[in-house]
């Protein structure tokens, strides 16, 4: 399928938003990623490169003609994919497939957690948004480098501020008054655990292996515990 770039967002210092517009419209669900297929590489070199990335936004309806892909540069990434991205401009076209993916919400009452590291947030973002005019109880742990790191600040400040989302960052990298310090711990959960709740962990493998091990250890039973690794 076709898609042409809307706009570029600025999300941090690297990482973008593309906003995309599709040729068809598309119904996908909290979580789920599409498939970009770039022809790379130097001439007489060129090779067919596909990567997923997750959906950043929900709409108020579906089916959509519009969606968001977040990302962060990789000048070393094979391929030079995240270099050819950061290039595009407004009405640029990609190939896409798509939409992707088992890491979708699962609907219910219990309350949920969700935790994340830098641009793990990506999928996640389509959760809290899709749950934000829901009564369902969520809290966010994001695990970012400095302050300046946040991504989707002005989204996740407006939900939290509403009261839909007890939200909790961490700085691994900086130290800030009235801020938390650290690397996602047992102690950071077990203070925002509360009943029987559903938890989604998206990061790097490491993250999400230590995130998962830490809640398996204070009684989440493993059925609850979704993950996603980029």
């Amino acid at each position: 399928m076709n898609a042409k770039v809307v706009d570029v967002i600025k999300e941090t210092s690297d990482v973008i938003t593309l906003r995309l517009g599709l040729e068809s419209p598309i119904k996908y669900e909290p979580g789920q990623f599409i498939t970009i297929i770039l022809s790379v590489g130097d001439e007489g070199k060129k090779v067919v490169a596909r990567r997923a990335y997750s959906i950043s936004s929900w709409p108020e309806s579906q089916p959509t003609n519009e969606i968001t892909i977040t990302l962060n540069k990789m000048p070393d990434g094979k391929g030079h994919v995240s270099d050819y991205l950061f290039g595009l401009k407004k009405g640029d076209s990609l190939e896409m497939d798509g939409p992707y993916g088992l890491f979708k919400l699962n609907y219910s009452d219990k309350p949920v957690i969700f935790i994340a590291a830098g641009t793990g947030i990506t999928p996640i973002m389509t959760m809290i948004e899709s749950l934000k005019d829901s009564a369902r109880e969520m809290t966010l742990i994001y695990s970012i480098k400095s302050r300046e790191n946040i991504v989707f600040r002005e989204k996740l400040k407006a939900i939290a501020d509403s009261g839909r989302l007890k939200f909790v960052p961490t700085l691994t990298q900086e130290t800030a008054e009235g801020w938390k310090t650290g690397r996602v711990s047992m102690e950071l959960l077990q203070e925002n655990l509360s009943h029987e709740t559903d938890s989604y962990i998206c990061g790097k493998p490491d993250f999400v292996k230590s995130v998962t091990e830490h809640l398996k250890e204070l009684g989440l039973d493993e059925k609850c515990i979704h993950t996603e690794r980029w």
